[in-house]
């Protein structure tokens, strides 16, 4: 019977080769599972500065909190602005950006028509950054808002968000 050396060349380098085709394996799958697409979405409860503000070019604010998929309790902070009315409703375009407890951000760009009478808004979104563990995130989905349009500022909005994020 023959022994092997393990202290040879060639079973040190075999050995070293066989653990750096491991490494490399586990960085591709960690790296292929970091961009795989996941649920994105919660609900939104927040408040306008005045949604008036948005009509002929300007802009509205809001300010309010979410429960978000992989982000928990959020907060967000989101931009209106309105274009000139069309069968469909007002066409408008906007930005958010939701902060998770722990800083990390998702920013996503929105548009959509509101019904100014019913409050009702809708449209497609699409997720362009983050950063912390969102860092380069991307995706897309939609959003449903309802809008309390009977107050004159500080309207009340409950939004729903559902869609698809990678990061």
């Amino acid at each position: 019977m023959r022994t092997v050396n393990c202290n040879s060349a060639i079973v040190r380098r075999t050995a070293l080769c066989g653990l750096a085709m491991l490494v490399i394996n586990l960085v591709g799958a960690l790296s292929a599972s970091a961009q795989s697409p996941r649920p994105f979405g919660g609900r939104v409860v927040a408040k306008w500065d005045n949604v008036s503000n948005a009509f002929g070019g300007g802009t509205a604010n809001f300010t309010g909190s979410s429960q978000m998929r992989h982000m928990g309790r959020s907060a967000q902070v989101g931009t209106l602005s309105l274009g000139a009315p069309t069968p469909n409703g007002f066409p408008g375009t906007g930005t958010v950006t939701i902060t998770a407890p722990n800083g990390d951000t998702v920013k996503f760009k929105y548009e959509g028509f509101l019904n100014p009478f019913t409050g009702v808004g809708s449209g497609p979104l699409e997720i362009v950054s983050g950063t912390g563990r969102f860092a380069g995130a991307t995706g897309f989905g939609t959003f449903f808002a309802i809008i309390d349009v009977s107050a004159p500022t500080n309207q009340g909005m409950t939004v729903l968000l559902d869609g698809v994020i990678n990061y």
